[in-house]
């Protein structure tokens, strides 16, 4: 699981415990059953291969006036540092604003992150400041009208 891999989990957070992930995702999975839920994952796949790589997801924020969401994904080492992060989140964002599920999309990584920070800035994103100052991970955002209509793989 990828929530219990410390590779994975480097730049995020303490790996959790194998039995503690699968409970945290057994309640997601009850909590999209029984409500209409603020988030969406998908499973990235390569194509031709049947074994996900890893999750893609978007955490709405229906606080403010614009439709918002969080972006992130997460790979198994062993698929990282091939543009596929790149290529899932571009064309999650395409999808998102193409499809009205939000209008500008956020993301965050910790401050030693440099490859989320190179990516994240070659998406189109725009750093952001916090208003307290207090936050342990760099923000990012990305609004639909800054995102551009083509790849640039």
């Amino acid at each position: 699981m990828l929530y219990s891999d410390p590779a994975t989990m480097h730049f995020i957070g303490l790996p959790l415990a194998k039995r503690r992930a699968r409970a945290n995702f057994h309640h997601a999975l009850r909590q999209w059953r029984e409500s209409q839920a603020g988030f969406l994952y998908w499973r990235i796949r390569e194509p031709g291969k049947p074994r996900p790589i890893g999750l893609i997801a978007l955490v709405f924020d229906t606080s403010g006036p614009r439709r918002c969401a969080e972006i992130g994904v997460m790979l198994r080492p062993e698929a990282r540092r091939r543009k596929l992060s790149k290529i899932a989140m571009w064309m999650l964002a395409r999808q998102a604003f193409d499809h009205g599920l939000a209008d500008e999309l956020r993301a965050r990584h910790a401050p030693s992150h440099v490859a989320v920070r190179r990516l994240l800035e070659g998406l189109g994103y725009r750093r952001e400041a916090v208003a307290d100052g207090s936050s342990e991970f760099v923000h990012w955002l990305l609004r639909r009208e800054d995102m551009g209509d083509s790849w640039n793989g």
